[in-house]
């Protein structure tokens, strides 16, 4: 019977996270509202405050089930990412799934254009999503580390700088697609410039 109740529970929170996305899709963060939520899948308001403490909380989750989603997706086609011809591809198979998978190409086009970002609400969020992970495109960090213990990143190269250069590209290109300012398929312009980019860390 817990067994149950705590699956229910499972099923009840991942249809709330399912409905937030599209909420706030369709609203925008601040003008949705918990009651927007429960009305989607016909609860109540106090069932979603239940799962969840406030608006920061969801969206914090929203952002996590998704990431895990979005793994999900990679694990089943990219068993091999410690290389760093796995690392583009990995890469690659990141935007094909931001811009080819309906729910991610909402959840993209919500949190890089329709989210209405401010100083205080990217702290907050930042220190809900600590609970469940370090930072954005953490994966990058460990991909590039043993490809580096390998010998294949050339010496001297700034792990850390490296990262941050790999993940600018991906937000940008998938920035530019979304706003209807890039031309190339998406997909396409990240497999140039990510074998472009991984061949210069090269040894």
């Amino acid at each position: 019977m817990a067994r149950r109740t705590k699956e229910e529970a499972q099923e009840t929170r991942k249809r709330i996270l399912d409905a937030a996305l599209h909420v706030f899709a369709a609203k925008g963060y601040s003008r949705a509202t918990f009651v927007d939520v429960a009305r989607r899948i016909g609860m109540t308001k106090g069932a979603v405050y239940w799962h969840f403490e406030n608006k920061q909380a969801l969206l914090a989750a929203l952002i996590e089930y998704m990431h895990g989603r979005e793994q999900a997706l990679l694990e089943a086609d990219l068993p091999d990412t410690a290389s760093l011809n796995g690392l583009k591809d990995y890469l690659v198979a990141h935007m094909r799934i931001a811009t080819r998978d309906e729910e991610f190409r909402k959840f993209s086009m919500f949190i890089l254009l329709q989210m209405e970002w401010s100083a205080d609400m990217i702290t907050a969020v930042r220190e809900e999503l600590m609970k469940f992970r370090a930072e954005p495109f953490e994966e990058l960090s460990g991909i590039l580390a043993q490809a580096q213990r390998r010998g294949e990143v050339r010496n001297g190269s700034d792990i850390k700088a490296a990262k941050g250069m790999l993940t600018g590209v991906w937000l940008g290109l998938l920035t530019a697609h979304l706003q209807g300012m890039l031309s190339a398929d998406p997909v396409e312009a990240a497999e140039v410039a990510f074998t472009a980019l991984i061949d210069s860390l090269r040894a």
